[in-house]
């Protein structure tokens, strides 16, 4: 019987731009969510394996899980290993079930002090500015002087940027270390601070942040997955500048795309090409507006994009997971703990590992019909493995499973797999369609 998800796929991990691609040299493409409780405990208390397991069900192969420094390091220098061990029990969660773990360390308004999360009360510099918070979108207190100037402090604090490269270490040697952990988020949405231009920002300042990070980070761990993400407003379509990583050999772009969504996908992936990286669509989402969901992950599908929608609810009571940013719609569970009618364009089947070069991939969410279109690698002796949540199955495969495409494909399927395993034995073009009998 074929191999479940979490040995299907071979750590560890290695960029060939723009794709990830998998220790046997498979191009890799994750879906999944993120998973964000942005209060104390810091981590979501209700959830269980359960939880893991029923993403696993709708086709789920990776969480983006946040963690936060003020809650590994409550004060300088002194670090919440309990803390670590609750976040290393869901890694242990999704590895059962099969699903990787993106670590992002997570941030909004960089600091409780302003209402948000993320800093420590010691790391805040707001140069005795007064924050005075705005009743309209939370966003908006980004623009607050005493915001910006907390930004700006760290961005030109050695000693304070010394604390979170040690803070990184210490989750790294802690959670770091199971064959799940994809990779590491290094910073959710860098602000700007007052600078309104984040492609400059991006250039003059993230980059070298970045940078001077990952070759402390690096020695220790040389083959890991490090991912950067870009200043808090290109997600929204402003134009970025963040350059190259030179002497980091695995970068991916955990991007973000909120607004003008196919503008960010083509501006991330001239990024990506130009300085050598992969890429992964970090957020997205956050809405119950099935039209939009329904186009971003068919562009997703079009650029042949990863992707984590932003956010899961854990527990059968409405538990918003990313106060205080969040409102309910933004969550992928209703309050009786079934998905939204979201689930429907999140649940789909899609390449998991491709034995070539992606070209094409459709899902249609109405008829569960799947087309792929690849340039099979003759050099790889292993399946492309497609993904068929329990969701789709249910839904439109209950009669069973029709597939057609190019002459020398070998397929193997039976009902009760989550999976179908593809070995190609065609030059050019390969083609693959499956289908509800």
């Amino acid at each position: 019987m074929p191999l479940p998800l979490n040995t299907a796929l071979k750590a560890p991990w290695r960029v060939r731009t723009p794709w990830l691609l998998d220790q046997s040299g498979r191009v890799i493409i994750l879906r999944g969510v993120n998973l964000a409780y942005k209060k104390a405990p810091f981590y979501p208390p209700d959830l269980s394996y359960e939880d893991l397991w029923a993403l696993k069900q709708w086709g789920f192969s990776v969480i983006r899980l946040a963690i936060f420094w003020e809650a590994i390091e409550p004060e300088p220098g002194q670090y919440n290993l309990a803390y670590l061990v609750q976040i290393q029990r869901i890694i242990d969660w999704a590895a059962q079930c099969g699903i990787y773990v993106l670590v992002d360390m997570h941030q909004d308004l960089f600091s409780v002090a302003f209402g948000g999360v993320g800093a420590p009360r010691w790391a805040v510099r707001d140069r005795g500015l007064t924050f005075r918070p705005t009743t309209q979108h939370w966003a908006l207190n980004y623009y607050s002087g005493a915001v910006s100037a907390a930004f700006e402090e760290f961005w030109q604090d050695p000693q304070l940027q010394r604390s979170f490269a040690e803070t990184w270490r210490v989750v790294i040697r802690s959670v770091g270390q199971s064959s799940n952990v994809l990779g590491f988020d290094l910073f959710n949405e860098p602000w700007s601070g007052p600078s309104p231009l984040p492609a400059s920002f991006e250039r003059r300042v993230l980059t070298g942040f970045y940078l001077r990070l990952m070759t402390e980070l690096l020695p220790d761990n040389p083959d890991r997955l490090f991912t950067v993400g870009s200043a808090f407003l290109v997600g929204a379509g402003a134009p970025g500048g963040l350059g190259p990583l030179p002497g980091i050999p695995n970068v991916g772009y955990a991007f973000h795309a909120y607004a003008l969504t196919q503008r960010v996908m083509i501006q991330a992936r001239d990024r990506v090409i130009s300085n050598g990286w992969t890429s992964l669509l970090g957020e997205f989402g956050a809405s119950d507006d099935l039209k939009a969901l329904e186009t971003i992950t068919a562009q997703a599908d079009c650029f042949n994009l990863g992707w984590c929608y932003w956010t899961y609810c854990s527990g059968p009571k409405p538990t918003i997971l990313d106060e205080p940013t969040g409102e309910p719609e933004q969550l992928l569970l209703q309050a009786d703990g079934t998905p939204r009618p979201k689930i429907q364009y999140l649940a789909r089947i899609y390449a998991l590992a491709l034995a070539g070069t992606p070209q094409k991939m459709h899902y249609e969410p109405r008829t569960g019909r799947f087309y792929l279109f690849w340039h099979p690698d003759p050099a790889l002796d292993v399946p492309t493995h497609i993904v068929i949540p329990s969701y789709v199955k249910e839904r439109f495969y209950g009669k069973g499973l029709r597939w057609q495409g190019s002459e020398g494909l070998t397929v193997l399927y039976e009902p009760e797999w989550d999976h179908l395993l593809v070995y190609c034995h065609t030059l050019g073009t390969a083609h693959l369609e499956l289908s509800p009998r």
